[in-house]
């Protein structure tokens, strides 16, 4: 590790509630390392409010397509990172790719890419964005891929006849959580640092088998509320948080559900034959993304609102794991994880 180094910098874009601040964070601590983000960008007001209280020292702007703002993101940081808009790709929504004007924000990466130089950048999205097309046919990974390569910031390539893919799909149980949300995750090392894109390597998962819900919350820290340590919690892997909207869960029966996600699950009081249909709280929600018990939402901040934003997040661990990948990479030395 470079002996100068004390400081990792990053910028935040796309920012959300602090899920990729939090990973990159507990990431350079295992290094030694102080994280400093420079700059982070949402354009929702509510989350930059919960974003704010949280990270009160970090400068928060609102608008990536902004002139104004894109000048204020420094040169050369590590890390500009950030999990663009997912709903033009989702599963859940029409599917449009770049043609929704969210895809297009995608464009505005790039852009400061060109300009600011970082690095590495490193970004999330929903796993369906790697079988959506565009509206001339070709497919909207392509168009990423390809964009990303265009601004010196290669994600796949071949050196000496070996193949090498720096963007892979993951599941949050891949990483202790008990919750599926498949994401694919993308690192791309500034052109000028070839090394750096032939050593880096996506982590592999940490856990052999997914964390049930009833697994994760009997064994979950002491220090959280002991109304989410319940007993009850069914032998399953929770699916992807809801964001919105009506409610959803198993029903009854068990057998219908929406597959994507939902905010519902029936819990099981002393036997299978005693159900009971429970809502998950938010600090439920917020230990199944893997953020700290100390994670606040400010007063003004209603539950459903803080569901949305949880549900709009990255699983912490994921980032996490990933950043430290990014970290060896950059500096070196071994991690004391």
């Amino acid at each position: 590790m470079e002996e100068s180094k004390t400081t990792l910098t990053f910028v935040d874009l796309f920012s959300g509630i602090g899920g990729f601040h939090l990973g990159i964070e507990q990431a350079a601590k295992d290094f030694g390392l102080d994280a400093r983000c420079e700059l982070a960008v949402d354009i929702n007001e509510k989350a930059r409010k919960t974003y704010t209280t949280n990270f009160p020292g970090t400068r928060l702007l609102n608008d990536v397509t902004d002139d104004s703002v894109k000048n204020s993101i420094p040169e050369d940081v590590d890390i500009i990172c950030g999990g663009f808009p997912c709903q033009p790709f989702s599963l859940a929504g029409k599917k449009l790719g770049i043609a929704d004007h969210r895809g297009t924000l995608f464009i505005h990466i790039i852009d400061i890419l060109r300009r600011k130089r970082p690095k590495v950048v490193f970004l999330e999205n929903v796993r369906n964005l790697l079988k959506i097309q565009n509206d001339d046919g070709t497919y909207a990974i392509d168009t990423i891929l390809a964009a990303l390569e265009s601004a010196g910031y290669p994600v796949q390539g071949t050196v000496d006849g070996i193949e090498w893919k720096n963007y892979r799909v993951y599941r949050a149980t891949d990483f202790g959580l008990p919750t599926h949300r498949p994401r694919v995750y993308f690192v791309g090392f500034r052109s000028d640092l070839a090394q750096g894109q032939r050593k880096f390597q996506m982590p592999e998962p940490s856990s052999i088998s997914p964390a049930t819900l009833a697994k994760y919350f009997r064994t979950l820290s002491k220090d959280w509320d002991q109304k989410v340590l319940r007993y009850g919690w069914p032998k399953r892997v929770g699916a992807t948080l809801r964001v919105g909207g009506v409610g959803s869960g198993y029903r009854q029966n068990l057998t219908i559900r929406d597959r994507r996600n939902w905010d519902s699950y029936i819990l099981y009081e002393n036997n299978e034959k005693r159900r009971k249909h429970h809502k998950i709280t938010v600090t439920e929600a917020k230990a199944m993304m893997g953020f700290p018990v100390d994670f606040k939402f400010p007063e003004q901040i209603s539950d459903p609102q803080a569901m949305k934003q949880l549900g709009n997040s990255v699983a912490v661990p994921v980032i996490k794991a990933v950043a430290d990948s990014i970290i060896r990479t950059l500096y070196g030395g071994s991690d004391n994880s």
